[in-house]
């Protein structure tokens, strides 16, 4: 799921000498000012990953939150995170086109590939053998135009659907794992059939932009958010909107809660948590300064996010609303 830019950096140079790296890991020996840009539970709720606005990577025990991995990249902003299915590997979006795999059995990078030359966001099928990502093929683009879809047996791109002239920010793979949504930068959410590459359904969503979106547990509805602070929960494959709620204005991400029932989002210095259905807002926690990213456990028990205003105390966690 897309983890959407919050810094923009003021270097385009990724520093790597090849287009793979294997088995590429760093330890720190110096705490340093940095901020959680992304973060992603592992399907069983045992680890989550933290990608930060330095490049740097962790992944990190559920249970006593020591570190489990520690590895980096670049010294950009990791763009996008993702867990394969099994929990496994974890598939890095890269802020210059580069996309990365790190196995949890080699500590860190296995793989890293040549996506294109912009920030990439990153999404696994539901079977862990195709990843979708974002991709431009020009510079100086102000966001992705199509997605590639890669095996991840061969490391090959096997398709390139869904072009965009607008810019495609945000891709998610259905839970059926036969199609993707993306959200463009003129506020349209398209389902694309993996195999043939149609655009089965146009959802004009009437938002500035699609930042993020998010498919429900049951791949029966897609939540679409702006940043502008629209969140808005559309029916698949009707496409008709079930809810809305309107925010403070800059919202970059959307969460389902494992059950379906909610929405958590990044709002503006706000974490927000939503009815899905009614778009009732079920609590609000102010940070210390904008919300960066967001993630809920697997078992629906707590909600991880970081703030802008707290350089070194970079993941924070409150206990989630009660189960209906």
């Amino acid at each position: 799921m897309r983890r959407y830019r919050i810094f923009f950096s003021l270097t385009l140079i990724f520093l790597v000498s090849a287009m793979q790296l294997t088995h590429y890991h760093l330890n720190h020996a110096q705490e340093i000012s940095r901020y959680a840009a992304s973060i992603v539970y592992s399907p069983d709720g045992s680890k989550y990953a933290v990608g930060y606005d330095n490049g740097d990577i962790e992944i990190r025990s559920s249970t006593n939150r020591q570190v489990i991995v520690d590895a980096t990249s670049s010294d950009l902003t990791i763009s996008s995170l993702a867990w394969k299915p099994d929990g496994t590997e974890l598939a890095v979006g890269l802020p210059v086109g580069y996309l990365g795999i790190i196995k949890l059995s080699s500590h860190g990078y296995d793989t890293l590939l040549e996506n294109g030359v912009h920030d990439v966001a990153v999404s696994w099928n539901a079977a862990g053998t195709k990843i979708a990502a974002t991709a431009v093929n020009g510079r100086g683009m102000a966001a992705d135009k199509w997605v590639n879809i890669w095996d991840t047996s061969s490391w090959k791109i096997v398709s390139r659907i869904g072009y965009d002239a607008a810019g495609i920010l945000d891709v998610a793979w259905h839970p059926d794992g036969t199609k993707i949504a993306t959200g463009s930068a003129d506020g349209v959410a398209s389902i694309i059939d993996v195999t043939t590459g149609a655009d089965t359904l146009s959802i004009q969503t009437g938002a500035l932009n699609i930042v993020s979106l998010a498919w429900d547990p049951t791949g029966d509805r897609l939540a679409t958010a702006s940043s502008d602070g629209i969140i808005r929960v559309w029916q698949y494959p009707s496409g008709e909107q079930q809810s809305e709620f309107i925010g403070s204005g800059y919202t970059t991400e959307v969460i389902w809660s494992p059950d379906g029932s909610k929405l958590a989002i990044n709002d503006d210095v706000y974490l927000r948590v939503l009815d899905a259905v009614t778009g009732q807002m079920l609590l609000s926690i102010e940070g210390n300064d904008l919300i960066l990213t967001v993630a809920w456990s697997p078992d629906g028990n707590s909600i991880a996010f970081s703030d802008y205003g707290d350089a070194n105390n970079n993941v924070k966690f409150i206990a989630a609303p009660d189960k209906e």
